[in-house]
C-alpha cells in the first residue's frame, strides 16, 4: 500500500519541508498530542495529511480534520481530493472521504452518514457539534485534526471544541498552526492534554520583501490604481478590512479595466468553489478580498496588497502570508498614511522584524534613499576650516582636500582613543 513517499513523488516534491520532516519522523510514535509549528506557506497541512493518508489505506485509521472557516474547508478536501485521484488513476484501493460544509441540512447529512462510515472527514467545529447534537455517530473516528488551530483558541470555539473532545475521546490528536506560542503551550497541555511540540518556525527563511508606501488616506485608490500600473503580477491579493470598501474598489479597478474579482462572504458555498476554480485557471490577476482569505486560499501568490490594517492586528501576518508560500518569492506591499495615525502598526511590524524598506508612487514606482546622517565629530572638524577671503581658481578642489584631510585626522584620533582604552583595561 502507498507510503507517505508514494504521495510525496506523485506531488512532485523534490524535498520535505522542515515541518514535513519533523513530522514524518514523530507520527507514529507514542505522544497522543502533536503540535507542529511552522511559518505560514510551509507545507503544514500535508505534514499530517501524508502520513494519515498511508494509515488510512492501510486500514489502520480514521480521521476527522477541524478547521475555523468554510474557506479551509473546501482548501483542504482539494487537497484530500487531489491525494484520491491519485490512488485512483494508479488503480490503488482509495478511501471513504466526506467534506461537511454548511449548507447540508439535517436530511441530507443523515442521509450520508447512514450510508457510509467515513475514512476521512473535513468540516468546521460548529458543523461537528451539529452532527454530535443530532445523534449522528462518528464516534469510530480515531484521528483528530485541528489545523489552523491557533485561530480556534477562543472561548466560541473551544466551547465546541470541549463538546467535540468528550465526545469523540480520539486515539491521537494534531494542532498545526503558524501563530501558536510559547505561552499558548501550558493551556494546550492543559486543555488537550500531555503533548509534544514540534517548532520549526526558526529554521525556515522565506523569501519575502516587504515594501511601505507611505501617503495621505484619501490619495489610496488611485495609489492602488498607480502600483497596478506598475506591477504585473502572477496573481495579486488585496486585503481591504471592510466589505464596503473592498466592493467599492472591486468596482473602481474594474472600471478602469484592471483583471480583478471580488471574493466575498456574501457569496455562496458553491460560488464560492466556482470563483475558486476560475482562480486557479488563472482567469484573474488581482483578487480583493477582507481576511475572508486571509487564512482560506493556498494560491500561488507573487503579491499581496495591504490597502489598510486589519482590526485585529495579527491578522496582517496571515495576510502576508498569502505569498511566499512553499519558499517561493513574494512580494507584499503595505499601504500606510503619511501622518502618525498608523506609526503603531508600522513599529510593531518592524520590531517583528520585518525589514520595511519605503517606496513611493509618483507614475512610476521608486525606492525612497535614505540619506545617511553627517557625522557630528567631522561638521564639527570641517567647520574648523578657514573659509577663503577670495574665491579663487581650484578652491573646490583645495576645500574637498581639506575636508579629507579632516576625515583622516577624526580617524586618527579615534584610533587612538580605541588603543589608549584598551591599554588602560589590559
Amino acid at each position: 500500500m502507498p507510503k507517505v513517499e508514494y504521495f510525496l513523488e506523485k506531488l512532485n516534491y523534490t524535498s520535505p519541508t522542515p515541518i514535513q520532516n519533523a513530522f514524518f519522523k514523530v507520527f507514529n510514535n507514542q505522544e497522543k498530542v502533536l503540535v507542529g509549528i511552522s511559518k505560514t506557506g510551509t507545507g503544514k497541512t500535508h505534514a499530517y495529511l501524508l502520513p494519515i493518508m498511508e494509515l488510512i489505506t492501510l486500514k489502520q485509521a480514521t480521521c476527522l480534520i477541524i478547521v475555523p472557516t468554510n474557506e479551509l474547508v473546501i482548501q483542504i478536501s482539494a487537497m484530500v481530493s487531489q491525494l484520491q485521484e491519485i490512488l485512483q488513476k494508479d488503480k490503488l484501493e482509495s478511501f471513504k472521504f466526506l467534506t461537511v460544509i454548511s449548507g447540508l441540512d439535517y436530511e441530507e447529512l443523515k442521509k450520508r452518514f447512514s450510508k457510509n462510515k467515513w475514512d476521512l472527514i473535513v468540516s468546521t467545529p460548529s458543523k461537528i457539534k451539529y452532527i454530535i447534537d443530532n445523534s449522528i455517530n462518528i464516534k469510530y473516528l480515531q484521528y483528530l485534526v485541528f489545523d489552523e488551530a491557533d485561530m480556534m483558541f477562543d472561548e466560541d470555539f473551544l466551547s465546541l471544541i470541549d463538546s467535540i473532545l468528550n465526545y469523540l475521546q480520539p486515539k491521537k490528536q494534531i494542532l498545526v498552526g503558524a501563530t501558536i506560542t510559547k505561552e499558548m503551550n501550558s493551556f494546550i497541555s492543559s486543555f488537550f492534554g500531555q503533548s509534544k511540540i514540534i517548532d520549526v518556525s526558526k529554521e525556515t527563511t522565506l523569501d519575502i520583501e516587504y515594501r511601505l508606501y507611505r501617503f495621505g488616506l484619501s490619495q489610496r485608490e488611485e495609489k492602488l490604481l498607480a502600483l497596478t500600473k506598475n506591477i504585473n503580477p502572477l496573481l495579486a491579493l488585496i486585503f481591504v478590512s471592510k466589505t464596503s470598501k473592498a466592493e467599492w474598489l472591486y468596482g473602481y479597478l474594474k472600471e478602469h479595466k484592471i483583471n480583478v474579482c471580488f471574493y466575498s462572504s456574501k457569496l455562496s458555498i458553491s460560488g464560492r468553489k466556482s470563483l475558486f476554480a476560475e482562480i486557479i485557471r488563472g482567469k484573474y490577476q488581482y483578487i480583493i478580498s477582507t481576511d475572508l482569505t486571509a487564512r482560506g486560499i493556498d494560491l500561488e501568490v507573487s503579491d499581496v496588497i495591504n490597502y489598510d490594517f486589519p482590526a485585529n492586528f495579527e491578522y496582517v501576518f496571515h495576510r502576508f502570508g498569502r505569498t511566499g508560500r512553499m519558499l517561493k518569492h513574494g512580494c507584499v506591499h503595505i499601504f500606510a498614511s503619511n501622518d502618525s495615525s498608523e506609526q503603531p502598526q508600522i513599529n510593531k511590524l518592524k520590531a517583528s522584524g520585518l525589514n520595511l524598506v519605503e517606496y513611493k508612487i509618483d507614475g512610476k514606482i521608486s525606492k525612497i534613499i535614505n540619506k545617511k546622517a553627517p557625522n557630528p565629530e567631522l561638521m564639527k572638524e570641517i567647520h574648523k576650516i578657514p573659509k577663503p577671503q577670495k574665491v579663487t581658481p581650484n578652491y573646490k578642489k583645495k576645500n574637498n582636500e581639506l575636508i579629507r584631510k579632516a576625515k583622516q585626522q577624526l580617524i586618527k584620533k579615534k584610533a587612538q582613543a580605541a588603543f589608549i582604552k584598551k591599554r588602560k583595561t589590559n
